[in-house]
C-alpha cells in the first residue's frame, strides 16, 4: 500500500471542493465518484483495488433489483442467500490469503462489502427501494472518506444526501473544518506520543520491566482508539465540507462501565451492523441466557474474523463474547440483590464497572496486536516481573519510557476526551469564545500537527483499519 503525501492529498481535495460547488448540482455525484476512484488508486497503488470495487458495485447493483418485495418469485430468498454468500466468500477468501501469504487486501473491501450486504438485506426487507442510478450507487459505495476505514454507512441516509443536491452550508462547512483539524491533531500529535509508549514496548517486552509493559498495555488501548477515531473525525470533517453528513462512529467508549456499553460506543456502525444483521436474526436475547451467550460468542467470533483470519483475532473476538456473557450472567444473578441507595454507592459501583471494562478491553487489545496468542501470553507474564517498587518507580520511568512523555500522554488524553464529552453534551469545542481566543488555538494546533508530522516521520497518511 502506498502512503499519500499530505501535500498531494490537500491539493487534490481543494480541487475537489472547488469543482463540487462550482459545477451544477447534478454533476456532483460524478465528481465524487471519479475523485474516489482516483484516491483508491493513489492510496492503494494497485489497479486490483479499483477493479474489485467496480465489479462489486456492478454485481450488487443489479442483484438488488431481484430482491425487492414486489418480486413474488419463490427464488427471491435463495437469491438473497446467494448474493450474501458471494459477498462474504470474496471477503473470506481475501482474509485467508492476507493472513497466509501477507497479500494486502483490496482497499476498503471489508467496509464496502458490509455496506452492500446491508443494502441488499434492506432492499429484501422492503426498507429501501433499489437505487435506479448505477452512478449514484457507485458514488455511495466508493465514497472516498468512508471506504478506507469506515464508518460503515447505511444506504438510506447516504443515497438521499447524494440526490438532494444541497447548497453551500456555511455552518456545516465551518464545523467540518474544526472536526478535520481535531482529527488531524489526534492523528499526528496524540497518536505519535502514544505510539512511542505502546507498540515498541510491547514488541520488545523482554527489554522492559513489568511496570513498563503494564503502562504500555494501557497506552496501547488509547493508541488504537485515538488512531481509529482520528480517521473517523477526519472523514466526518471532510464530508461536512462537501455538505454530506456521515454517522458518528465513537462516543467516548473508554468511559464505559461495562464491556456491553463499550460496544455501544465503539465502532458503532460496525456494532450496529452485527446487531441488526446477525445477532437479532440469530435470536438475540429472546430465548434464554444460554442461547444469548451462544449468539454473543458467534457474533464476536465473526467480529474477530472480520478483522483477519488468524487465531489471534479469533481469540480477541471470543474474549469479548465471553466478557459479554459474563456480564449477562452477572446481571441475572445480581438483579434485585444489590440496592444502591446512596449516591456514593452508585458512584463506587460505576467506578468498579469502569475498572473492569477498561482492564478487560486493554487485555484483549494485546491479542489484537500480537501475531500469535503465545506472544500475548508472554507479554502478560512480563507484567509480573522486575517491578521497581516503591522507591524507584518515578526514577525508573524517567530513565526508560520517559516521565515527561508519560505525563504529556496523560495530558493529551485528558484534553481530547474532555472535548469529546463536551461534544456529547452539545457543546462545540471553543463555542462561545471570542475569535482572539479561538484562532490562536487553531494556529497552535496546526503548528503542532506540522511539527509532529516532521519530527515523528509521519509525513504519509496511513491508518490501522485501512488494512482490514
Amino acid at each position: 500500500m502506498l502512503v499519500i503525501s499530505p501535500y498531494l492529498l490537500f491539493g487534490s481535495f481543494i480541487t475537489l471542493i472547488g469543482l463540487y460547488y462550482l459545477l451544477p448540482s447534478k454533476a456532483r455525484w460524478p465528481v465524487l465518484f471519479f475523485f474516489s476512484s482516483f484516491l483508491i488508486l493513489l492510496y492503494d497503488g494497485r489497479l486490483v483495488s479499483l477493479l474489485f470495487v467496480g465489479l462489486s458495485i456492478f454485481i450488487n447493483y443489479f442483484a438488488a433489483f431481484e430482491l425487492g418485495p414486489e418480486n413474488k418469485s419463490p427464488l427471491r430468498h435463495s437469491l438473497l442467500v446467494a448474493a450474501l454468500a458471494g459477498n462474504a466468500s470474496v471477503l473470506f477468501a481475501f482474509k485467508v490469503i492476507n493472513s497466509q501469504f501477507s497479500f494486502a487486501m483490496p482497499l476498503g473491501l471489508s467496509f464496502y462489502t458490509f455496506s452492500q450486504m446491508a443494502y441488499l438485506i434492506d432492499v429484501y426487507r422492503g426498507k429501501l427501494q433499489p437505487e435506479q442510478s448505477l452512478g449514484v450507487y457507485a458514488a455511495y459505495v466508493s465514497y472516498f472518506p468512508k471506504i478506507i476505514a469506515g464508518p460503515i454507512e447505511r444506504a438510506q441516509s447516504f443515497l438521499s444526501q447524494l440526490k438532494s443536491h444541497p447548497g453551500f452550508d456555511e455552518a456545516l462547512f465551518r464545523s467540518g473544518l474544526k472536526t478535520l483539524l481535531f482529527g488531524a491533531f489526534k492523528k499526528f500529535v496524540v497518536v505519535a506520543v502514544l505510539y512511542r509508549l505502546s507498540l515498541p514496548v510491547i514488541a520488545g517486552y523482554q527489554q522492559y520491566t513489568g511496570l513498563d509493559v503494564l503502562l504500555a498495555i494501557f497506552f496501547l488501548a488509547f493508541y488504537i482508539y485515538f488512531e481509529f477515531s482520528a480517521y473517523t473525525d477526519m472523514a466526518i470533517g471532510a464530508s461536512r465540507l462537501l455538505g454530506i453528513r456521515l454517522s458518528e462512529n465513537f462516543s467516548t467508549p473508554y468511559l464505559s462501565s461495562s464491556v456491553g456499553q463499550f460496544w455501544r460506543k465503539w465502532h458503532m456502525t460496525l456494532s450496529h451492523w452485527f446487531r441488526d444483521y446477525l445477532y437479532i436474526p440469530l435470536g438475540g436475547s429472546r430465548h434464554g441466557l444460554l442461547r444469548q451467550c451462544l449468539n454473543l460468542l458467534v457474533v464476536f467470533l465473526a467480529v474477530g474474523l472480520w478483522h483477519g483470519m488468524t487465531f489471534a483475532f479469533a481469540i480477541w473476538g471470543l474474549l469479548h463474547g465471553l466478557f459479554l456473557c459474563a456480564e449477562a450472567f452477572a446481571g441475572r444473578v445480581l438483579a434485585g440483590s444489590i440496592s444502591l441507595r446512596s449516591k456514593f454507592q452508585r458512584l463506587l459501583f460505576k467506578a468498579a464497572g469502569f475498572i473492569w471494562a477498561f482492564t478487560a478491553i486493554s487485555v484483549s487489545w494485546v491479542f489484537f496486536f500480537t501475531a500469535k496468542p503465545s506472544a500475548a501470553i508472554s507479554v502478560f507474564r512480563r507484567v509480573f516481573s522486575e517491578w521497581h517498587f516503591p522507591s524507584g518507580i518515578l526514577n525508573h520511568l524517567g530513565s526508560t519510557l520517559g516521565l515527561e512523555r508519560i505525563l504529556l500522554a496523560f495530558a493529551l488524553i485528558a484534553v481530547v476526551e474532555a472535548a469529546h464529552v463536551m461534544n456529547r453534551r452539545g457543546v462545540t469545542l471553543f463555542s462561545g469564545l471570542p475569535a482572539w481566543v479561538r484562532w490562536p488555538v487553531y494556529v497552535a494546533a496546526t503548528w503542532a500537527i506540522a511539527l509532529f508530522a516532521l519530527t515523528e516521520g509521519q509525513l504519509g497518511i496511513g491508518f490501522i483499519y485501512a488494512k482490514f
